[in-house]
């Protein structure tokens, strides 16, 4: 089991070769994670200078949790955020993406290049036994639709698996399916290594196009569909019947009315969920302390409460930062991480909570290192 509680409270660093990459208005988005070691990325953006990344590598039995920045001379995007290595997608010409994987701390070729149109939206994953995967967006005839076309890598080169009308994409984008070892998910969409694309849920609620969001399988036949006014819609059988959920962390208030999105707002940590679908849920109502709630939904559309604490951490000398990262591992891990900051010595710091259910560990502080940039020809 990954394990994150254990990490050492400061982690020496060296000297960067660009200290302006953390502080400065530079904030961090992740774009690849392994969910079953529990390592990641996260681009690092700023004003200027050159693109950048934040390597998370975990506790191992024999070191500790590091973080290193190392600087991204081919500008990855759409990392694959799913069990096993982590690869990303750089530009190689005009409608041509190459996939490269990160061993070692470096970029290396995963593949051989692929010709996809530049305006297409691209996303990557690693299926459930381990197949890397690539689906490419382009807006569909029909309004709300998207066509939705699959590539999987075999012995190096990328074999096409179909395309598809989907709907009601998550944030992730691609999925591993939760069922099968060799199939993975975008929104209404199911394709596979060994069968033609098609449709998995029955369908979903029906709302106003203003509502419209993001459909999440989960635990078998379970599907949850979260929509754009965080109403919580959930099915038992694939999406052919649909119940919504009535439930706030803090209890059901019949007396008060709060606004999404204003008061408070509910979002899935970026990972990996299994048998329960996992919610991070963040309570800004007036009157009260902020806070964050984790809890998950079951496949018989149970809650639980697994963790509640406050959504900025002190960093020393009166300042604060906000937890703004929410991973989760195939294992259960989840881990909050704040943006990039300097500290009190001018050192770049990442602070990190992390634990399984119900039992999150003490704040740590990350000291960022320094690495050697490389990447493919």
């Amino acid at each position: 089991m990954l394990s994150w509680l254990a990490a050492p409270a400061l982690v020496a660093a060296s000297a960067l070769a660009a200290p302006a990459a953390c502080g400065d208005g530079a904030t961090a988005s992740l774009l690849a994670m392994d969910t079953a070691s529990g390592a990641a990325l996260f681009a690092l953006g700023a004003a200027s200078g050159p693109a950048q990344l934040l390597s998370f590598q975990p506790e191992e039995p024999s070191s500790p949790a590091t973080l290193s920045l190392v600087e991204d001379t081919g500008r990855h995007f759409a990392g694959s955020i799913g069990p096993g290595p982590m690869f990303a997608l750089r530009r190689c010409g005009a409608g041509c993406v190459s996939a490269e994987a990160w061993e070692g701390g470096f970029w290396q070729p995963l593949a051989s290049p692929l010709g996809l149109a530049d305006e297409a939206n691209l996303y990557t994953t690693r299926d459930r036994g381990g197949a890397a995967w690539i689906v490419a967006h382009r807006p569909a005839a029909a309004v709300g639709w998207i066509t939705a076309q699959a590539f999987n890598l075999v012995a190096g080169e990328w074999r096409g698996r179909g395309s598809l009308n989907v709907r009601a994409i998550p944030t992730q984008g691609l999925l591993p399916d939760p069922v099968s070892n060799e199939a993975v998910i975008t929104g209404t969409g199911r394709f596979s290594r060994s069968q033609a694309p098609n449709t998995w849920s029955s369908g979903i609620p029906t709302l106003p196009a203003g509502k419209h969001g993001q459909l999440l399988p989960f635990g078998g036949t379970a599907a949850a569909y979260l929509a754009a006014d965080g109403a919580i819609y959930f099915s038992a059988d694939l999406g052919a019947t649909w119940k919504g959920l009535r439930f706030k962390p803090w209890g059901v208030e019949p007396t008060e009315i709060w606004n999404y999105g204003l008061d408070y707002s509910a979002d899935l940590p970026l990972g990996a969920w299994g048998d329960a679908l996992p919610l991070a849920w963040f309570d800004r109502r007036p009157g009260r302390d902020a806070r964050i709630f984790l809890t998950e939904l079951s496949t018989t559309a149970d809650w639980q409460l697994l963790s509640e604490l406050a959504p900025e951490v002190e960093t020393g000398a009166g300042k604060r930062e906000e937890l703004v990262h929410l991973l989760r591992t195939a294992g259960g891990t989840w881990a909050l991480l704040t943006d990039c900051y300097l500290d009190e010595a001018g050192g770049p710091t990442v602070a990190l909570r992390s634990g399984t259910p119900g039992a999150l560990g003490p704040l740590r502080f990350l000291r960022v290192t320094a690495q050697t940039p490389k990447s493919a020809d």
